[in-house]
């Protein structure tokens, strides 16, 4: 896209549930506010690629249609734009003339999500018209490297392959370009630049026998297809503050919004700890005192309504309880111990 034409490019990273619970994969040209209506901005082709996919996402009862598209521009690196509200008519008549296929639907965020697609094998120049913005406030842009050592999530199992070569776009462009990316890598108002290394922000944050990183319900994972990642829980830092821990709640936490609450994280005992200092050692922690307002990224942050609970029966389990009404306090010389009400994840 043209420079002026979004505010920033957004780092990985950033969670929003429920779409996204676990860090999102994608980095994504920031187009619009809060409040603000998308505006149609022309989308180009990066470079010359091979065009192996186009997709489209109907959110059904929202009266709404997105597109998506994905290419190559070497075998193994695959690349996609997704949220564009349309593409351009020459890429619309070579998808109608392919083999259209179309997925079960499923549910997020309480909305059925039809999904189709078309296969085909047909070649881009760089410069291109791709299509146009306005689906949602950004674009995202995502890329597969299938020529990286996979990244150490805790189980790989639990995720599709692709998911485990997933990188930020920012490093493969010319210098120039990539220069003019990373002045970009910003909040998604564009006031905020991400500072801390990776600067282009951080997809994979598990951290093996801690309770750092993302989890699972017992038997659900993301090596499902089409499984969404509402039920899921992660814990994990802040996109833009990478020194902020931020529980990224989905649905599956009894009493527990769907949401993000960050903290500040003490530096020693049994209270608001950093995930990273929680391991299988049998301790109760307990988490109070979240933050309100928005992140440093803009995340808007919300309260539990009372104190979490946190355990690691083990390496690889994780317990987790909301407890109390709102204002509850943590108390350091309390012998906390879990009520039926707690959910046990896994990874």
């Amino acid at each position: 896209m043209a420079r002026v034409d979004f505010l920033a490019f957004r780092p990985l990273g950033w969670t929003s549930p429920p779409t996204h619970v676990f860090p999102a994969k994608h980095s994504n040209f920031a187009l619009a506010l809060p409040g603000e209506a998308p505006p149609q901005r022309p989308v180009y082709a990066p470079g010359d690629f091979w065009l192996t996919e186009v997709n489209s996402t109907e959110y059904v009862g929202l009266n709404k249609t997105g597109y998506g598209i994905t290419f190559y521009p070497c075998k193994e690196f695959k690349s996609y734009f997704g949220h564009l509200s349309a593409i351009s008519e020459k890429l619309l008549a070579v998808s109608k003339a392919g083999n259209v296929k179309c997925n079960p639907p499923y549910q997020t965020g309480n909305t059925t999500v039809n999904t189709c697609r078309t296969e085909l094998v047909f070649k881009v120049n760089a410069g291109e018209l791709i299509g146009y913005s306005g689906d949602a406030a950004g674009v995202d842009f995502g890329a597969v490297d299938y020529r990286i050592t996979p990244l150490g999530f805790a189980n790989p199992a639990h995720y599709m392959k692709e998911m485990l070569h997933y990188v930020s776009p920012v490093p493969y462009f010319t210098p120039e370009v990539r220069a003019a990316l990373e002045s970009k890598l910003a909040s998604y108002d564009g006031t905020r630049p991400r500072t801390a290394e990776p600067r282009f922000g951080e997809y994979m944050q598990d951290l093996p026998g801690t309770a750092q990183g993302n989890w699972f319900i017992p038997g659900v994972s993301l090596a499902i297809p089409f499984q969404q990642p509402d039920q899921f829980l992660a814990l994990v830092h802040e996109y833009l503050d990478a020194a902020l821990p931020v529980f990224s709640v989905g649905n599956s936490i009894n009493g527990l919004p769907v949401g993000v609450y960050g903290f500040k994280p003490q530096a020693s005992g049994n209270l608001s700890r950093d995930f990273s200092a929680v391991r299988a050692d049998g301790t109760v922690y307990c988490y109070d005192s979240f933050l309100t307002g928005k992140s440093t990224g803009g995340i808007g942050m919300g309260s539990p309504r009372g104190v979490i609970l946190l355990s690691m029966p083990s390496e690889t389990t994780l317990r987790i309880e909301k407890r109390g009404p709102e204002g509850s306090r943590c108390d350091a010389s309390a012998a906390y111990t879990f009520s039926a009400n707690a959910t046990l994840f896994e990874r």
